[in-house]
């Protein structure tokens, strides 16, 4: 899957067999060139160099640890706005009588 997101360019992949944050911090640099950036979130494990340098630019940064917890309000949304369609759907049938 990743390698068709690679090929359409909708992610970009470091070279070699390891993260390469100077790449990254190089492409976020460009790409600020480009769009206006408000916030780039960065994984708390391993990234302290990075968001340092990103800071230093003047680039504002928030943690965004990847774990369930953080990831589990979003996980929910899709389920929850089905709730609320069925919910809708009942009532415009109960109404229809």
């Amino acid at each position: 899957m990743y390698r068709k997101w690679v090929n359409k360019e909708w992610i970009r992949v470091t070279k070699g067999d390891c993260i390469d944050y100077d790449q990254i911090r190089d492409d976020i640099l460009k790409d600020s060139e480009q769009f206006n950036i408000n916030l780039i979130g960065f994984d708390v494990r391993n990234s302290t160099q990075l968001r340092t340098q990103l800071q230093n630019i003047g680039l504002d940064v928030e943690p965004f640890p990847q774990t369930y917890a953080r990831y589990s309000s979003t996980s929910k949304l899709p389920r929850y706005l089905l709730a609320v369609n069925a919910l809708i759907i009942i009532a415009i049938l109960f109404w229809l009588g």
